[in-house]
């Protein structure tokens, strides 16, 4: 009987933790060739998505950047694959979080991050870092719109800035980028937003 006692929690601990590294496997999973390849940045006390390869004939990947009292607004395509990069963070530590998706990852000074994910339908929905990361946390909220291919296609072969701009030239992008489609995309969570701090 002693035996039994010893060895069946080591044989259901060990099933546990075979099927927890089976998946862990399979959720970072990195695909050699993702559709869309998105840096993500924080900062205090905000966010900075850049889309890699958006740029052409001389111009600048597209950057979105939010600012005080708007959130970058995060606009992915339906049912393409999705790599994000978490470079090092521009503070001690923050943490990239989409709650609707069930996908999260710390970005830790020192160390790269890549997150892997494909969304099958459109929806809008609000992301935000997880990680108290200094007096104004509950600030680093961030808006996803996830729309169709096309109107994605739309959105980034739409907005593109001549290389060499300076701060000026990245705030100029941030606003173009959240312009009519995402603000139709968003407006719905930043008018709760607006009114729950009402």
């Amino acid at each position: 009987m002693e035996v039994l006692y010893t060895v069946l929690p080591l044989v259901i601990v060990a099933g546990l933790f075979s099927y927890t590294a089976r998946d862990e496997i399979e959720i970072n999973k990195m695909s050699g060739r993702p559709d869309v390849t998105i840096n993500v940045i924080g900062f205090r006390w905000n966010w900075q998505f850049r889309y890699p390869g958006t740029g052409a004939n001389s111009t600048a990947p597209l950057e979105v950047i939010g600012r005080s009292g708007e959130p970058a607004v995060l606009m992915l395509p339906q049912g393409r694959s999705i790599r994000f990069v978490l470079p090092v963070p521009r503070m001690s530590s923050a943490s990239f979080w989409m709650p609707a998706s069930l996908f999260k990852r710390d970005m830790i000074p020192g160390r790269m991050n890549q997150l892997a994910v494909t969304i099958g339908k459109t929806s809008t929905f609000k992301g935000r870092c997880a990680e108290f990361c200094g007096v104004d946390h509950n600030r680093m909220i961030f808006y996803v719109a996830v729309v169709p291919g096309a109107e994605y296609d739309r959105f980034v072969g739409g907005r593109t800035r001549p290389a060499g701009l300076g701060a000026a030239g990245r705030a100029s992008s941030s606003r173009s980028a959240s312009g009519p489609t995402s603000r139709s995309a968003v407006g719905g969570l930043r008018a709760q937003t607006r009114h729950r701090r009402s």
